[in-house]
């Protein structure tokens, strides 16, 4: 009795258990599957309408930069035909009141073409604006935006807005730059929220934040990932942001060009930053409706869970007692005893079921024994052919006579573009023989031998299903019955496209190699490990005198060179085998001379990375030694002369000049008006003798190497005034200015040479200036050098003279029609700023006259 209690509650539990999975699995599976769809419905709603907001936001965005920019060009266009020498208090007023009608603008600048500051209605920035991407754009008559960047004071985020200001003539004289405030666009993202969590990103194309809801965030990196996967081209993006929370996020870009006005014909179209603008909210804000759904599902799923289990009850006590004698005959059975049957009581589908039980018990006992060997063998075959047919890297066809397919690896299905085993099945083979090679693999088959495997690596062009052709090698074997007769065929088959491209690509590179090797123009061989030349170009032969025959495979370069340089060039060698590939051993050698004398070679040597052969090219630079041993014997020759002429000149105007001052003073107040006037025309005459003798004898030091400075600490504005004071003691005409530009610190410098410098600067533009005309010298002050300009309004320098001007000896005007000066005192005037590690350089000015400026380093 409890035998059959225990078994009737085995079946129930069993019953219940199978049909409460078979409800579980169905009910789990519908609401997940429900679930899953209503998820995926949400999320594809929330990214269609974060993407109609992301492009209204976008809009909104455009046309905040886009009037931005319209009011820097519009500002620009306003100061058309504005020079440097403008009134700037005046500009800056009307600047000030245009940025107060505006209210976008946190600073208005007025930049000269050098970048430097003309005015500014609050900050007077003097950032190094010639550097700036966005000045050198307006420059080139462009309106350009910048990327946005934080300033100090106040602390804010901003952007600069730069557009040319034009001359009368259409020229740009100035570049007007705007720093415009990031909060106009702050104004429109921030209007936006989605319910809790949801708001309006921006992001630059360097993944900072340009706008955030929290302003702590402006300009700095965005979340981890965020920027990643923006760059990789998705859309819709999940991410977690900085605080670790999974958000929901749609961006889209600004337009590259756009214009801010409602109708496109009657506004401008300006270039934007690349930004994105996004609508982001937190994911389970959005997926909050889905919560609702699972509980929903919960509920239903325990109710449906009840009912089953009450009818699998029910159905299992009419099912116990039919089939409690097939359980007992089947733990008869389980327990040896096949001769055991089952008592046969109904005709229903328990009764049939135990005749077949009974009649199952005879054959188990005759067959069981066979068919385990029998499932043990196959089993283990057929593991072993599937692990070899799913491991090999090649496409494995099983095929009868007609060569129709049978059986495909998945390789086999991939590589002819079939989805699945059931596609590939019966097709046949020669359909998918390119029809140029269609004939040749026919023949092939036919004429197969019949006592071997059929061929062997045979390369054959193939065509996919859709019909692209790739090149194929294959191999195939026949498949014998256990009688010896042939049943099909087994093939295996190798995409070898890349294998083809690459010997393409070899064949390509080595044709290049060639064409370079003997059409470079200079010697070059290639050494192998011992040194012998293993290849050479016909440059080589010439360059030695031999033929390639007897270089090639033969000789060593240290064959042709001179003795002393044999051991230096296989000491080079060596080091640069042993050294990294690809950086080149550049050193002079000596070829062994003919009769024409020794060549001067420059070599240059390069191992050829993986291996430790060198590749040598040889230049002939003998002419080049030649010519520079002759321009240094000239030099030194010219040295030799300066120093002469100054040493030998030097006393002989001593004398004149001091005769002079003694007939000046014997003469006194007394004299003819023209005795004074051959006077005073003999002073001048023996102080320019005396200055030339200064500068013949400072451009000997300068030669000979003995030009020494002498530094300490000073100011310059105090030498340009006695440079200054000095001009004037010579009774000139023109009338000398000097403008400070700034606050100038002392610098480190000698005091004598600088006074040198000034005067020679200062001669120079009185000499080329009209009689009257001014003579301006400006000193300002940046982060790094001091900058001194000597201007004058003279005819100026023409383009292509402006440096040459500073060379030795060089005079514009023809020295037989001008005498005034030996055409040194630019010469030394260069040598004195690079002595204090300065420039100097001249510029053209507006108007006629030259600027010529020095810079010295603080």
């Amino acid at each position: 009795m409890k035998r059959d209690l225990g078994f009737r509650v085995s079946i129930q539990l069993k019953v219940i258990a199978f049909l409460l999975t078979v409800a579980a699995v169905s009910v789990i599976s519908v609401a997940f599957a429900s679930i899953r769809q209503a998820s995926a419905k949400l999320k594809e709603n929330a990214f269609l309408h974060f993407e109609e907001m992301a492009v209204e936001q976008a809009l909104l965005v455009q046309r905040g930069l886009a009037r931005g920019l319209d009011g820097t060009v519009v500002l620009a266009a306003a100061l058309r035909g504005t020079t440097p020498d403008a009134d700037m208090e005046k500009i800056r007023r009307e600047l000030s009141e245009r940025k107060s009608m505006l209210e976008i603008y946190e600073d208005i600048s007025l930049i000269d073409p050098r970048g430097r500051v003309l005015t500014s209605t609050d900050y007077n920035y003097r950032g190094e604006w010639r550097n700036r991407e966005v000045f050198q754009r307006a420059l080139n008559g462009e309106a350009a935006a910048s990327e946005a960047y934080m300033i100090n004071d106040p602390l804010k985020a901003v952007m600069t807005f730069a557009a040319p200001v034009k001359g009368q003539g259409g020229e740009v004289v100035a570049v007007l730059a705007a720093q415009y405030n990031l909060d106009n666009i702050w104004r429109v993202t921030d209007s936006l929220r989605l319910e809790r969590s949801g708001h309006v990103l921006v992001v630059d194309d360097y993944g900072r934040y340009i706008a955030h809801p929290d302003k702590e965030m402006i300009m700095r990196r965005s979340a981890p990932g965020l920027w990643e996967r923006m760059r990789a081209g998705g859309k819709p993006l999940e991410y977690r942001d900085e605080r670790g929370r999974m958000r929901l996020a749609n961006f889209v870009p600004l337009a590259g060009t756009v214009s801010f006005r409602e109708v496109p014909e009657e506004g401008r179209a300006y270039d934007l930053p690349a930004w994105k603008v996004g609508i982001t909210q937190e994911e389970a804000e959005v997926m909050r409706m889905v919560g609702d759904f699972r509980r929903q599902a919960f509920v239903f799923s325990l109710v449906a869970f009840g009912v089953v289990a009450l009818a699998g009850a029910w159905l299992a006590g009419t099912l116990v007692r039919p089939i409690k004698n097939l359980t007992r005959g089947a733990e008869a059975i389980g327990a040896g005893d096949l001769d055991h049957r089952v008592e046969v009581r109904s005709s229903d589908e328990i009764g049939r079921l135990a005749a077949t039980f009974n009649e199952m018990a005879a054959a188990i006992s005759r067959d069981i024994a066979e068919r385990q060997r029998t499932a043990e063998a196959l089993a283990q075959s057929e593991a072993l052919y599937r692990l070899l047919v799913d491991i090999s890297p090649d496409a494995i066809f099983l095929a009868d006579l007609d060569a129709n397919v049978m059986m495909a690896s998945q390789q086999g299905i991939s590589l002819f573009g079939f989805r699945s085993q059931e596609e590939i099945i019966g097709a046949n083979f020669f359909d998918y023989v390119a029809e140029e090679d269609l004939d040749r693999a026919r023949r092939d088959y036919r004429e197969r031998p019949r006592d071997r495997g059929i061929m062997r690596n045979v390369e054959y062009r193939m065509k996919r299903r859709d019909g692209s052709v790739f090149p194929a090698e294959l191999s195939a074997s026949l498949l014998r019955d256990h009688e010896g007769r042939p049943r099909g065929f087994i093939a295996v088959v190798r995409d070898i496209t890349r294998r083809k491209k690459a010997e393409e690509e070899l064949r390509a590179s080595e044709e290049r190699y060639r064409a370079v090797f003997e059409s470079t123009g200079t010697a070059m061989c290639i050494l192998g490990e011992n040194g012998v030349i293993e290849r050479a170009n016909q440059e080589l032969a010439a360059l030695s005198g031999r033929p390639l025959e007897q270089l090639e495979g033969k000789a060593r370069l240290t064959d042709l060179l001179a003795g002393e340089d044999k051991e230096a060039f296989e000491k080079q060698r060596r080091e640069t085998i042993r050294g990294p590939a690809r950086v080149a051993a550049r050193f002079p050698l000596m070829l062994r001379g003919d009769d024409a004398g020794a060549v001067h070679l420059l070599v240059n040597m390069v191992r050829i990375p993986g291996t430790r052969n060198l590749v040598v090219s040889l230049v002939d630079v003998t002419r080049e030694r030649e010519y520079e041993r002759a321009l240094e014997e000239r030099a030194q020759q010219l040295r030799d002369f300066l120093s002469i002429a100054s040493h030998e000149l030097r006393h002989p105007i001593t004398l004149v000049k001091g005769y002079v001052e003694l007939l000046a003073e014997e003469l006194g107040d007394g004299g003819s008006p023209r005795q004074r006037t051959n006077l005073k025309r003999a002073q001048a005459a023996a102080e320019r003798l005396n200055l030339l003798g200064e500068e013949l004898t400072d451009a000997s030091r300068i030669e000979q190497g003995r030009y020494v400075l002498k530094r300490h600490r000073m100011r310059l504005e105090e030498v340009i005034e006695q440079a200054l004071e000095e001009m004037k003691g010579r009774e000139i005409e023109n009338p000398l200015y000097f403008r400070r530009l700034n606050e100038c610190r002392p610098i480190e410098a000698d005091r004598e040479k600088m006074h040198r410098l000034l005067v020679i600067l200062l001669e120079n533009a009185v000499k080329f200036s009209p009689p009257g005309g001014p003579v301006e010298v400006e000193l300002e002050e940046s982060d790094f050098e001091q900058v001194v300009s000597v201007m004058d309004r003279g005819k100026g320098v023409p383009d292509e003279e402006r440096l040459r001007i500073f060379d030795r000896f060089y005079q514009i005007e023809d020295v037989r029609h001008h005498s005034i000066g030996l055409g040194l005192g630019l010469y030394i005037a260069t040598e004195i700023v690079e002595a204090h590690g300065g420039r100097i350089w001249c510029d053209g000015r507006e108007g006629g006259g030259s600027a010529f400026r020095f810079s010295v380093p603080l």
